[in-house]
């Protein structure tokens, strides 16, 4: 393929996913928007191995970029930022503990002691289903910290609700009950 004359999305996200300004790590997350290829089917063994090989390739690069964005907007105070980042970061990389515990971290920040409490037991359930194992110290401690850094009831979810829209508010007794 003769790529002169041509912008690749592809090209463009690896060119600055590889930035270390958050402008420029911004925009190669903002062009990150999923798997590579998704919904393409070729069934032939060669070509479904490529795609497989440069979807985990480029969600590494992106989980990388999301990282190294996630540190400057911490460091610049930008919490609200920083949570879409980090909630976008533990869904390319779920079974990541440090990415939970920063985002409980986060949460607690805001004062949002339920979405906190929520994003421990949602990744204490994914541990355990997926490796066996139960949260270590670090996710253990921020949840500890977000604890002590908020106050008010402790919430839990009721099964099937999506605490990003609880609001971290306990009267709201469809989504969330007191414990």
């Amino acid at each position: 393929l003769a790529t002169e004359g041509l912008e690749l999305d592809v090209d463009a996200f690896e060119r600055t996913a590889r930035g270390r300004e958050q402008g420029t790590l911004q925009e190669a997350c903002d062009r990150y928007r999923g798997a590579f290829l998704e919904g393409l089917e070729i069934r032939e063994a060669a070509f479904e191995e490529w795609q497989l090989s440069e979807r985990y390739r480029l969600a590494e690069l992106a989980a990388d970029a999301l990282g190294r964005l996630l540190d400057l907007q911490i460091t610049a105070g930008g919490a609200d930022a920083a949570i879409e980042t980090a909630r976008r970061l533990v869904a390319i990389a779920p079974l990541d503990e440090s990415t939970h515990a920063r985002l409980i971290e986060l949460y607690a920040e805001k004062g949002r002691r339920g979405l906190a409490e929520a994003q421990y037991a949602r990744c204490s359930d994914l541990l355990r289903r997926e490796l066996d194992q139960q949260p270590g110290d670090e996710l253990r401690a921020a949840l500890a910290d977000a604890r002590r850094r908020t106050r008010g009831p402790s919430v839990s979810l009721a099964p099937g609700s999506n605490p990003e829209r609880t609001q971290d508010r306990p009267d709201n007794a469809k989504r969330v009950t007191k414990r």
